[in-house]
């Protein structure tokens, strides 16, 4: 039986065929795609036939030169997931490729992998723009710096507030634009202790198809959102989870404060004067 090299080197036997499987831990299930004539399954997932459509492969130093572009028709269900807003967790591609012609079990072998970058649309088309692995990894981080907010991610591992001690179940009893109604919006964690004004502002919601939006204004049984959620109805029920303004006093000593968590604090708020000495005059 002749091997995926020799057969993709071949003259006669060189037909390939290739699927493409969209994953992201935001979804439910993954997208299964293939350009063949009919389905086909591999590691027990049914990829469908659609029309669909790859550039080719790009070898560049310049990041915008290595996209891989793949055309579908407007309504794929990925490409609707760019329509009204961008999706809260990367969207991962993975295109496979592999020869019927190959006798038995054919060889499959991983073509392409990166993430989505955005859709372009085009009259009745798609354009799903992906970037290639090793770039979307060698991207540059943030780096430290001199300010006076904290710079960690709220309940990430250099935060390390545990999102269990500081989220709770809501039930959705209103929605209008991008407000959403819950009487459980008053109490903190513990459903017994008053909820500020503010309380969650700056936190998230999640819904449970993983939607998650983040939380610019509370108010008593009201919390606005950044972007509303796609096929919310009332009676609903959301995670929601309190917010942080980054400064010293909010994150609090053990005990105090919003969180009790200035031991992992990021910030240099609690080092820097309030008042610079080059803007002080010496003398009487």
């Amino acid at each position: 039986m002749p091997t995926y090299i020799e057969s993709e080197q071949s003259v006669e036997d060189g037909f390939s065929t290739e699927i493409f499987k969209f994953s992201s831990d935001g979804f439910t299930t993954s997208y299964f795609y293939t350009s063949a004539d009919e389905e086909i399954t591999y590691n027990s997932d049914v990829y469908t036939p659609i029309e669909i459509a790859r550039s080719q492969p790009e070898l560049s130093r310049e990041r915008g030169g290595q996209l891989l572009e793949i055309t579908v028709p407007r309504t794929n269900a990925v490409a609707m997931l760019w329509q009204k807003f961008v999706p809260p967790r990367t969207v991962w591609l993975t295109v496979y490729r592999y020869h019927r012609s190959e006798s038995g079990t054919p060889e499959v072998v991983v073509f392409w992998q990166g993430k989505v970058r955005g859709v372009v649309w085009s009259n009745n088309q798609a354009n799903i723009q992906c970037m290639p692995i090793d770039t979307a990894f060698s991207r540059n981080g943030l780096r430290v710096t001199y300010g006076g907010t904290c710079r960690h991610q709220l309940y990430g591992d250099k935060c390390a507030v545990p999102l269990n001690l500081f989220s709770k179940n809501i039930t959705v009893t209103g929605i209008s634009g991008n407000t959403i109604q819950s009487p459980d919006l008053v109490t903190v964690t513990d459903g017994i202790t008053p909820a500020p004004d503010g309380w969650w502002t700056a936190g998230f919601v999640q819904s449970a198809d993983t939607q998650v939006r983040f939380i610019t204004n509370h108010v008593s049984t009201e919390i606005e959102l950044l972007v509303a959620i796609e096929g919310l109805q009332a009676g609903d029920v959301l995670l929601a989870a309190a917010g942080c303004d980054h400064r010293a006093s909010t994150c609090g000593q053990p005990g105090s404060g919003k969180f009790g968590n200035i031991v992992n604090y990021g910030g240099l708020g609690i080092y820097i004067p309030e008042f610079s000495p080059f803007s002080i005059k010496l003398g009487g």
